[in-house]
């Protein structure tokens, strides 16, 4: 029972110690970052020198993101966002419509009783619109877009990222590739330079 105090005394010091050790730890490492940052501004240009470290660190990791932000994507999408044109389509569509009782009523067991009622289908045709997007491949207006687009539409228009719009002609199309070809009266539009193929790198972007 003597010696009870004394072992309470230990705890206090003990965390008196741990404090102390880590203070000193983090004290040494702030000297050391700042040595090394002294060191860095110092070989650095003298308009670099004269800005505050805080700010030379801020503007350094904001030209890095900005750096890492810009990559092929971006750049492409930068380079043919001005030949990427949507395109407005109305097609007309054909429905056949057909009596649902008509097979009901030409069953040979109820045939007997109601008669049957051969009918010829009905047909007509309803207006629908669609919309999709293509790019301009030629300064004089030629227009590669998807063949399920403009394929079968009775008339296009075409809207160009300016906003002018402009009524286009189909000039071909092939549903096997999914590729419809159209063209649009005009120059000097924004176009895209196709590549080769044969020079594309297996993995490249």
């Amino acid at each position: 029972m003597r010696h009870r105090p004394i072992r309470w005394l230990f705890i206090p010091v003990f965390l008196f110690l741990i404090w102390a050790l880590g203070y000193w730890v983090g004290n040494r490492t702030r000297l050391t970052d700042g040595a090394e940052r002294e060191r860095l501004i110092a070989k650095s240009p003298p308009e670099v020198q004269a800005i505050p470290a805080q700010y030379q660190e801020r503007d350094s990791v904001s030209a890095e993101v900005s750096k890492s932000r810009r990559n092929a994507i971006t750049r492409t999408v930068a380079m043919v966002s001005p030949a990427v044109v949507g395109v407005n389509v109305t097609e007309i569509q054909e429905y056949t419509y057909r009596d649902p009782f008509e097979d009901f009523f030409n069953d040979p067991f109820f045939s007997q009783f109601f008669g049957r009622r051969e009918r010829a289908p009905r047909k007509f045709r309803q207006e629908v619109k669609g919309v999709g997007s293509g790019f301009i491949i030629s300064p004089d207006g030629y227009i590669v877009t998807n063949d399920h687009v403009a394929g079968r539409a009775s008339r296009i228009v075409v809207t160009l990222t300016s906003g002018e719009k402009y009524n286009a002609k189909l000039v071909g199309k092939d549903p096997v590739s999914d590729i419809a070809l159209l063209k649009i009266e005009g120059s000097d539009f924004p176009y895209v330079k196709l590549g080769n193929s044969d020079d594309v790198i297996i993995g490249e972007w």
